[in-house]
């Protein structure tokens, strides 16, 4: 049972189940860690959950069930995601992130070929893009390419011939980077 839970059911504060938890003075089931973070990550302004997050839920659903009120802000997000096999990454594109993120150029326009061959003709955020580049890899091996992978589309998003294709549009109080196929200008 959920922290979220456990105050429905005995009508006290979030904040003192926490409390108590932490105290040892109760145990909830471990899984709850993940579910926790996901239902803070949905309370923020935004509520854009991260691509380790999204993975999470493609591979095991039953979490969404331990989100309480929060679960169709999940199950939105899930759905936005599409068709992610059609799409996934092979599972060496894991070592051009890694190599990206560290700026090798040959890499960087690997992954950046790849990700203008899958983009959509409407506007995506970072999230899609980084759960189909990962998709493909075993869970227990992505962790390190989670924190890789904002720096390799960092260094994607600099190289000259991916201008055009992504822009930063404010979105409640953050500013993320979306990402698009240009616009088409006929000139006559």
């Amino acid at each position: 049972m959920s922290p979220h839970d456990l105050a429905a059911k005995y009508n006290c504060s979030v904040k003192l189940i926490r409390r108590m938890i932490a105290g040892g003075d109760m145990r909830c089931c471990g899984k709850d860690d993940l579910a926790s973070a996901i239902r803070a990550c949905l309370s923020k302004n935004d509520g854009q959950l991260s691509v380790e997050q999204l993975l999470a839920l493609k591979h095991n659903p039953k979490i969404i069930h331990d989100l309480g009120a929060r679960k169709q802000l999940a199950r939105e997000q899930v759905q936005l995601l599409g068709n992610i096999k059609t799409a996934a990454a092979p599972p060496w594109m894991s070592a051009c992130i890694r190599e990206a993120a560290g700026g090798d150029a040959k890499n960087i326009e690997t992954l950046m070929a790849f990700i203008k061959s899958i983009l959509p003709q409407g506007p995506v955020r970072h999230q899609w893009i980084g759960v189909r580049l990962l998709i493909s890899r075993w869970p227990n091996l992505r962790k390190s390419d989670f924190s890789r992978l904002a720096m390799a589309m960092k260094h994607v998003r600099s190289h000259p011939d991916f201008q055009g294709w992504w822009s930063k549009t404010p979105v409640g109080s953050q500013n993320p980077a979306i990402y698009h196929r240009p616009k088409l200008e006929f000139d006559l």
